[in-house]
């Protein structure tokens, strides 16, 4: 089962990631570590205590630490995240989503060259995983290699062409790029397939602001302040802009 991780470094590259633990069903304790992925303070006290349990192995116990590294990520706790990952690949050398864990962790570290090789490697896995590419494309976009990162999202976008996620990271880094038309058009799709997601509408706001639009920016960065009221990211959004959020 694939779960979907939004997960933003402020390092000039809002992109998006995506992070998909595996599930074991062993514990109850297991059961929470799978479930509270998202809930990362519960997720990390779920999956110590099923792991410290004994009762569960192998690749299991794998998968427990891989969604605790997951809920690292959410709290920046980079390096504990890179640890888990590891322990993951030591259990399951072909764990792609331990792969695109650890490139994550890597990558807040910004530490791009060891973030690219476990995705170069999770590609080489499972060349048909689209996430897989988004995490690249938005490992060189941080790295500022654009030209090669939208390679990347290209690659995922030719797997799923409907994948909003793919499509704003690709604006975004259209964005970076001074592309504000073709920003604009990812964009514009990427919030008409996941109208619900604060990221699109905060990445668009973005277009907006830099193209000069601060109005169509305003409406946007509310629409986002709207759907995730206390994400800082959002709030920092409003407030470098001369915007107040209520």
């Amino acid at each position: 089962m694939t779960r979907i991780l939004l997960f933003a470094l402020a390092a000039g590259f809002g992109g998006l990631l995506v992070v998909a633990p595996a599930h074991a069903d062993w514990t109850d304790d297991a059961e929470r570590c799978y479930a509270l992925a998202y809930d990362a303070r519960a997720g990390v006290e779920a999956c110590t205590r099923a792991i410290n349990s004994g009762q569960v192995r192998d690749a299991d116990l794998g998968a427990l630490y891989n969604n605790r590294a997951s809920s690292y990520l959410t709290l920046g706790l980079f390096d504990k995240s890179i640890a888990d990952a590891t322990r993951a690949l030591e259990i399951s050398p072909d764990d792609v989503y331990a792969l695109n864990n650890r490139a994550i962790a890597y990558a807040g570290l910004e530490d791009f060259g060891p973030a690219m090789l476990d995705l170069d490697r999770a590609a080489e896995l499972d060349p048909d995983d689209a996430p897989t590419f988004n995490n690249q494309c938005w490992v060189l976009g941080l790295s500022g290699m654009y030209d090669t990162a939208l390679t990347a999202c290209n690659v995922g976008l030719a797997l799923n062409a409907t994948d909003a996620i793919l499509l704003a990271t690709r604006g975004d880094i259209y964005r970076l790029k001074g592309d504000f038309e073709l920003a604009l058009a990812d964009l514009d799709a990427a919030v008409g397939l996941g109208p619900g997601m604060w990221e699109t509408w905060l990445y668009r706001g973005h277009v907006h602001w830099d193209r000069g639009a601060h109005a169509a920016a305003r409406s946007d960065y509310l629409k986002a302040h709207g759907l995730a009221p206390t994400e800082p990211e959002v709030i920092d959004a409003l407030q470098q802009s001369g915007f107040v959020p209520n």
